[in-house]
């Protein structure tokens, strides 16, 4: 089982160095590489997102 989890942190990290949106967001104090691709691959290029505030909705962090 650790092995199996060490071998998907390992895919994250390579997925999160390669694409650059995954890259940028691991720049954020506390975005990682799984939670840099878990968000890409939820909102993809956000385009359905008019502005930061929905984004914000989105993932819960204002009240509607």
């Amino acid at each position: 089982m650790d092995a199996a989890i060490a071998e998907l942190d390992a895919e994250f990290r390579n997925i999160a160095r390669q694409e650059e949106a995954s890259r940028q967001l691991t720049t954020i104090f506390g975005f990682g590489p799984l939670a840099a691709t878990a968000l890409r691959a939820a909102i993809g290029r956000g385009e359905v997102m008019r502005n930061e505030r929905d984004l914000a909705t989105y993932l819960g962090l204002v009240p509607r």
